[in-house]
């Protein structure tokens, strides 16, 4: 979830048995994909409570796009945010009250395979209320395509007054990350 501290659940399910890490990944990243390959993994020094926690994991999926006719589509988010849950009401009478501030930033490279290209209008996101921030940035460099997705709650209240504008952010990140990917064949 964005809002918990993400380090703390990082280093208890990789930091702490270093052999498992390979089996654990494949068990969390099937739950989300199917079966997976894990091909390369790289993580910080999980035991360095000072150290910021980062982990790359490179990894293979089979059935990864879903065809509509010529073109395939691809998810821009695997795990999309589930804010509606926290902005399910019209208005609220008294402050919202969330955990501690916090940012995920999770990047995402996708290689198009030979006679495909990314579509051309991607466009970025910027969403911000006082309380939080949202960026979506799609950098298209050849057959690569890198999204980047930061989520940040700089606040633990939402004041009631604030409430509309976080309900209408929350509801546009979720559209935001709903969007597909498209890939069109090459002309």
């Amino acid at each position: 979830s964005p809002l918990l501290n993400a380090a703390v659940s990082v280093r208890m399910q990789y930091g702490n048995e270093t052999g498992k890490r390979r089996e654990r990944l494949s068990d969390r990243l099937g739950s989300i994909f199917g079966k997976v390959e894990i091909l390369d993994m790289e993580f910080s020094d999980l035991e360095d409570l000072n150290e910021k926690v980062h982990y790359k994991v490179k990894f293979k999926v089979k059935d990864f796009v879903a065809r509509e006719g010529e073109a395939f589509r691809v998810k821009t988010a695997f795990r999309p945010a589930r804010l509606s849950g926290l902005a399910g009401l019209q208005k609220r009478l008294y402050d919202m009250i969330l955990t501690t501030p916090a940012s995920t930033e999770i990047v995402i490279e996708y290689i198009a395979p030979t006679g495909v290209t990314w579509q051309k209008n991607l466009e970025n996101e910027e969403l911000d209320t006082p309380q939080t921030a949202y960026r979506l940035r799609y950098q298209v460099d050849g057959n690569k395509l890198t999204v980047t997705r930061l989520r940040s709650f700089q606040s633990q209240r939402i004041p009631a007054s604030a409430y509309p504008a976080f309900r209408n952010w929350a509801l546009e990140v979720e559209a935001a990350e709903k969007r597909p990917l498209i890939l069109t064949p090459k002309k």
